[in-house]
């Protein structure tokens, strides 16, 4: 999925009750599309397993209960939003799934420090 259509997918369900979206394995690059709309009933976010590289600021999915990115490179801004989104105190997030995203020393050190802040997160892969 390029750029463009998941910017019209995510635009079709802006403001809509959709609580569960799955992208898994799905060549997605660039979600920043996110950061122009709101989805404010999801629930769960897979989009494991696709190339994503640039997550925009995730702060306003405090909605969101498992969040699941495995398999991508999200990079230290990745990493500073999903930080954000952890420190935030509306954040339902109890689940995240980071696994084989060449995160180095500095960016979890960035996520151990939001994880000092949030009391929802029982599940950290």
């Amino acid at each position: 999925i390029n750029a463009e259509c998941f910017r019209c997918l995510v635009n079709s369900l802006h403001d809509g009750p959709t609580e569960d979206l799955r992208f898994a394995g799905c060549s997605i690059e660039d979600v920043s599309a996110l950061g122009n709309y709101s989805l404010p009933h999801l629930k769960i976010f897979d989009l494991r397993h696709n190339n994503i590289q640039h997550i925009p600021s995730l702060e306003k999915y405090t909605n969101l209960e498992e969040l699941l990115l495995d398999g991508n490179s999200i990079g230290r801004q990745g990493c500073r939003s999903i930080a954000n989104l952890l420190q935030n105190k509306s954040s339902y997030l109890r689940i995240l799934s980071l696994g084989s995203n060449d995160i180095d020393n500095e960016e979890a050190e960035m996520l151990a420090d939001s994880l000092k802040h949030n009391t929802t997160l029982t599940y950290l892969d």
